[in-house]
């Protein structure tokens, strides 16, 4: 009478963890990418929307009212970056 082993070799666990190895090493490389499309995806629309206003403020107002800025940036939801007093109150 021979035993029947159930279970998984040495040799399958670290087949698998090698696979696992290579969609990771494969995967991190394409979610930074994902993130930095995001965060410049994000600046250009502010930059875009920040160029609109300023433009319809010169039409209407043959200069650019400095308020417009502080609209735009208190009304804009930034996730990625900070600008102006705000990204430099941080540093030291």
């Amino acid at each position: 009478m021979h035993k029947t082993y159930t279970g998984f070799t040495l040799i399958e666990l670290l087949v698998v963890v090698l696979i696992i190895g290579i969609f990771a090493a494969v995967a991190v490389p394409q979610y930074e990418k994902s993130v930095n499309r995001a965060k410049t995806t994000e600046a250009m629309t502010f930059l875009s929307t920040l160029e609109k206003e300023q433009t319809m403020s010169y039409l209407a107002n043959n200069y650019v009212d400095t308020s417009v800025y502080s609209d735009i940036i208190d009304s804009y939801p930034m996730k990625y970056f900070q600008l102006g007093s705000q990204a430099g109150s941080n540093r030291a």
